[in-house]
């Protein structure tokens, strides 16, 4: 024989977490079947098994941490049992092994090369041996063996045998795997009286007392006798599997085991039986009770599963919640429990106090960071632990209700109502930029104001544009983007004859039924001409009137827009292009202007460039800082530190517009503008813990960074400046809220807030 120490890892974590989860699947390091086993105590454990071609002994000495192997001959071992000073396997063609101490074994000879499939012993030294057609073996020395039968044998395949004493006993089969067959001895298998006849072959038979006793069967059938085996009564599985093994701890409590890994439990003498969770779907050969609480079953490909918790698990799982800024969250712990005890749970957080507490519920005061919560539930013998977090995440994006072209303001104008409740501090506004699907903030609007945002720097009569707002809390955390609503650009190109030609982009946002066609002459009195189906973007004016022409097109929402707080104001339902003429007058003056630079070191020199509509006679430039220039496009340099607004005024004869620009130009003195601290961004932010903060501060020397948490403490960090940007890198820092001072060499000090998840 050739032993072989298999190499297993060690699950002691893993089996120390038993207690809750009922099974647990050890690792045999055997991948044939294992068809019995049998316990010598609390540590040593004997399985067998095998495959076509070669029998296996499997032995742990640790309660199944790790198992040996040794190949025996060429049969495969079905069963097993002995005591602790005398074992035997018994398996295919009649083979018979013998050990005193588990690991030594030897053959004796059964008489005959017919398959042995069971084996039980009733004293140390008598033990009896079952097989096919019929075959009985008994020893009364536990080294030699014999037929015992006088009368009453049988020639039909024997799978089960068991004995209370060396007399009494009972042996089980089945009449050509159909039905089965339970035949009783009390002269230690010399006679055997008539046979009961079962509905389905019997596989195992195990008794508890010398009275009462169990029979496993296929197709879900049991089978209990209390009366030493002559009769049978059938008992509610309640499965249709077949249960192949079957076994007792004491009068109440047994297990039987079968196909699929089906698991059966009784408390009550088998007078209910309760499927438990298995770990496997592989077939149940055999099962072992060492106590009512400790167990082993075994099975095809090398399957050992053990329970320590008499099959109960108690099992608590967790998931990661999110609220919102300044809310609660409320936490329920469900653990998968099997048991009827009586469950209790400790709850314990990182975070401040929980609002309530009640068994598995616990609710969180208002959050305005992450915290993890942790919670434990046992039912006095069981325990299981689990953490969980509560995010404090963005609130919904909210909606943009309509944009349209306001006639009076000469822009664009975004609407929206505030659907979104929530801790919001302001709301942001998004303009498409010059590459397509990608948005820059533009502005922004407080939470406790109006949900109407001019675009002061759109050019209706230019193009069209696309919009998306957000909305940002006060904890910080932004949302994600709205859906985009683009509005409506209008041009007019001569038609034949007198005809005029309007062509517009479709209105994005919401769905158009009908486009509105409106015209006036320079009266200004608009009057509606027609209307055309929501999928058309073009219409031509057969029969206008001569002369000067205006024209806009329109949509009507089919909801009124109330962006107000108290509703006291004009609300929208409409939205209009821009206002296009026929080309027969000269383009209205629309004043505009760009600057090559905005933002640099004094002295500052700046070349503007007029990019008004129209054709303008004359120009007035105020750039703030006291100066003025009549140029189309003037260069001028400014001198001292400091915010301009720069105002362009253009004229004719006849009309005349003008723009100003806020804070357009922003002069520095090598140093940080404490008014445009704004200039200086941090991304991304918030950030994940383990990411990198990023300081842009372009134009600005930085003489000194300083890093704070919430109660003022200074953290250490590592930064790397290049190109107007300073790279922060964490040693090891914590979620929460921190304050990044940034200090320039004329002592001026910017302090900006970010916050780590």
């Amino acid at each position: 024989m050739k032993t072989i120490i298999l190499s297993v890892f060690l699950f002691i974590i893993s089996i120390s977490m038993n207690a809750q989860s009922g099974w647990q699947t050890l690792n045999s390091g055997y991948t044939s079947s294992i068809n019995d086993l049998m316990i010598i105590d609390d540590t040593i454990i004997h399985c067998v098994g095998g495959s076509a071609t070669a029998g296996e002994i499997l032995k742990s000495t640790d309660g199944g941490l790790i198992w040996s192997s040794q190949s025996m001959g060429t049969s495969t071992l079905n069963a097993i049992a002995g005591t602790s000073a005398a074992r035997w396997a018994v398996g295919n063609g009649g083979t018979i092994y013998y050990s005193s101490n588990g690991t030594t074994w030897t053959t004796q000879s059964s008489g005959t090369t017919t398959n042995l499939n069971d084996v039980q012993f009733p004293t140390a030294t008598t033990g009896y041996a079952v097989g096919g057609a019929g075959i009985i073996r008994k020893t009364i020395n536990g080294t030699t063996w014999s037929d015992p039968i006088i009368s009453g044998g049988t020639t039909f395949t024997l799978n089960a045998v068991h004995f209370t004493d060396v007399s009494n006993g009972v042996v089980g089969g089945d009449y050509n795997f159909i039905q089965g067959f339970i035949n009783r001895t009390t002269s230690g298998a010399s006679y055997f009286g008539l046979p009961s006849t079962t509905i389905s072959k019997i596989n195992d038979i195990y008794f508890v007392s010398a009275t009462t006793g169990f029979a496993a069967a296929e197709s879900g059938n049991i089978f209990k006798t209390t009366n030493s085996g002559m009769s049978w009564t059938p008992l509610s599985s309640g499965t249709t599997s077949h249960i192949n093994a079957i076994h007792f701890s004491d009068t109440n409590n047994g297990y039987a085991v079968g196909d699929g890994g089906i698991i059966l439990h009784t408390i009550n003498g088998g007078t209910t039986w309760v499927t438990q969770n298995s770990p496997t779907i592989e077939n149940l050969n055999s099962i072992y009770c060492y106590s009512n609480d400790t167990a082993y079953a075994v099975g095809d490909n090398g399957t050992i599963i053990k329970t320590e918790s008499a099959g109960v698990y108690l099992e608590l799982s967790m998931a990661d919640d999110t609220t919102n800024c300044s809310q609660p969250a409320t936490i329920i712990a469900n653990p998968a429990y099997s048991g009827s005890g009586t469950l209790t749970y400790t709850w314990t957080t990182n975070g401040p106090t929980p609002a309530s507490i009640n068994g598995n519920t616990l609710v969180t005061g208002n959050l305005t960071q992450s915290y993890d919560y942790y919670c434990t539930v046992t039912d006095g013998t069981l325990s299981s632990t689990d953490t969980m977090t509560v995010y404090v995440g963005a609130l919904d994006a909210d909606s943009i209700c309509l944009v349209t072209v306001d006639d009076v303001l000469g822009h664009n104008v975004v609407v929206f109502e505030k659907h979104i409740q929530g801790a919001i501090d302001y709301y942001k506004i998004y303009a498409e930029s010059s590459v397509v699907n990608v948005y820059d903030s533009i502005g922004f609007i407080p939470a406790d104001s109006a949900g109407v945002f001019e675009d002061i720097n759109s050019n209706p009569a230019v193009k069209a544009y696309s919009y998306k707002i957000s909305n940002v809390d006060s904890c910080g955390n932004e949302s994600a983007l709205s859906g985009k609503h683009k509005t409506m650009h209008l041009s007019i190109n001569q038609g034949a004859g007198s005809s005029w030609n309007l062509l517009w982009n479709y209105y994005e946002g919401i769905p158009v039924q009908t486009y509105r066609i409106w015209r006036t002459d320079p009266s200004m009195n608009w009057v509606k001409i027609d209307s055309v189906g929501g999928l058309n973007n073009s219409f031509t004016d057969l029969n206008p009137p001569a002369g000067a022409l205006y024209y806009q097109v329109e949509i009507v929402s089919p909801y009124i827009c109330q962006p107000y707080n108290y509703k006291a104001n004009t609300n929208y339902n409409t939205s209009r292009s821009n206002t296009a003429n026929n080309g027969i007058i000269p383009q209205s003056l629309s004043a505009d202007f760009n600057a090559d630079i905005t933002s640099g070191v004094a002295p500052l020199t700046v070349n503007f460039q007029n990019t008004s509509l129209g054709s303008p006679e004359n120009y007035i430039w105020y750039f703030g800082d006291g100066d003025t220039s009549s140029m189309e496009n003037p260069l001028h340099t400014y001198q001292t530190e400091g915010l301009y607004s720069v105002k362009l005024v253009i004229s004719t004869t006849t009309e005349s517009d003008s723009i100003t620009i806020n804070d357009y130009i922003d002069v520095l003195v090598d140093g940080i503008n404490l008014s445009k601290a704004n200039n200086i961004k941090l991304f991304p932010n918030p950030l994940n813990k383990g990411d990198n903060l990023v300081i842009e501060h372009k134009g600005v020397q930085i003489k000194e960074i300083e890093l704070m948490n919430i109660l003022g403490k200074k953290i250490a960090f590592n930064s790397n400046s290049e190109n107007g940007s300073t790279i922060i890198s964490f040693y090891d820092i914590a979620k929460g809220i921190y304050f990044v001072s940034i200090i320039d060499s004329y002592g001026n000090k910017v302090q900006k807030k970010f916050i780590i998840k």
